[in-house]
């Protein structure tokens, strides 16, 4: 804690103290003042005035509250007690018209407010799906559907004339029977039948895939994801079709997620392209891979022990001898055989990759 100077008034007598020092300690009075000066001479001097002016201090201290307050509940136009609000929409062709008015209680007069947007984000307006209404030309609202509602909450500080009138409700006439272009109509979103696609994958496609204006979310594992944006998935642990899909695009609110389901959910998924392995088949498969590929690789002419190993591997089995990739399995029985012809080179089983549904994707061998 700093150290502040003081002298006795009643006294003279000059000592040293803190924050907290009140009275003299040569005589014991309180009737003591700060001598410091310098930079801190403007904090000495405040200080100073509180000692000396205790009952004074006080009273500013509560003044400068009370005109903060006063401020804070009374600087803003829409808090004035005597302050209501009127929600008035209007239905027209096409659009509904919505007027927010100041109703002053004391005249009985409404005052058309002009900034409609710094009202309309505290009144909440939602539609009957409980979607924010997006206003356009200022104050105009224009629906999808002929039966409108409108709803819309009522803040503590925007007191309402008649509080318990919170939804309107109108039919309106479209031009030609059809919404106005002017309308954030959602798309129709549905999800085509999936396909079978190369290995072991399920494709999904929507009725929105080629609309430039929107991004489609998908899931395939039920209506709580994950979704992303894609249309290949990865099947190997599908049995039964669970799909679900909601779009995101600019004029609509993004954090409402309405997911659609796709119509025959729940059915069978059987794509003959999937090999559903469990570990143990796993295991096994690993088993026959060590003992066919040590057999092919003693003796590369042996056709038996050739196609043995052989019928293990795939079209897309990655063949490595030494580290290095040396083709598919056509590639490997070319050079083992040539070089088991040329001088008995043989060779040894090293390590193999396989996949969830029983494929091997890769295979390495080492000369002995």
């Amino acid at each position: 804690m700093a150290s502040i100077k003081y002298k006795c008034k009643n006294c003279q007598h000059s000592f040293t103290g803190n924050d907290y020092t009140i009275n003299c300690p040569n005589c014991g009075k309180p009737d003591i003042i700060s001598t410091e000066t310098g930079d801190d001479g403007l904090l000495a001097w405040v200080f100073k005035f509180y000692k000396e002016n205790k009952i004074l201090s006080y009273s500013i201290t509560a003044i400068i509250i009370i005109i903060i307050l006063l401020l804070k509940f009374c600087g803003d136009e829409t808090t004035n007690p005597k302050d209501k609000f009127i929600i008035e929409p209007i239905a027209k062709l096409g659009f509904v018209e919505l007027n927010i008015y100041k109703y002053d209680s004391s005249t009985h007069k409404k005052t058309p407010l002009n900034n409609f947007s710094k009202y309309e984000k505290s009144f909440r307006f939602r539609d009957k799906d409980g979607n924010a209404i997006i206003f356009q030309e200022n104050n105009k609202y224009y629906p999808c559907d002929s039966d409108v509602v409108i709803r819309w909450s009522n803040p503590k500080n925007k007191p309402l004339k008649n509080p318990w009138d919170t939804t309107y409700t109108a039919t309106i006439s479209f031009l030609n029977g059809k919404p106005s272009t002017n309308a954030p109509c959602p798309p129709d979103l549905r999800i085509n039948e999936p396909k079978f696609g190369s290995g072991c994958t399920m494709i999904v496609s929507t009725s929105l895939d080629n609309d430039k204006h929107y991004k489609v979310m998908v899931s395939v594992t039920g209506r709580s994801g994950p979704y992303l944006n894609k249309s290949a998935w990865q099947a190997d642990t599908i049995n039964q079709i669970n799909v679900w899909a909601y779009f995101v695009g600019k004029g609509f609110d993004s954090s409402i997620i309405r997911p659609v389901p796709y119509l025959y959910n729940y059915s069978a998924w059987n794509n003959p392209n999937c090999k559903h392995c469990t570990p143990s088949d796993i295991a096994a498969l690993k088993t026959s891979i060590v003992s066919a590929a040590n057999n092919y690789g003693s003796d590369p002419s042996n056709k038996g022990n050739r196609n043995i190993l052989v019928g293990l591997l795939s079209n897309n089995t990655k063949v490595y001898l030494d580290n290095n990739l040396i083709g598919d399995y056509s590639d490997m029985n070319n050079i083992f055989l040539n070089n088991f012809k040329n001088d008995n080179t043989t060779y040894k089983y090293e390590s193999s990759d396989i996949t969830s549904d029983c494929e091997i994707t890769s295979i390495k061998f080492k000369k002995k």
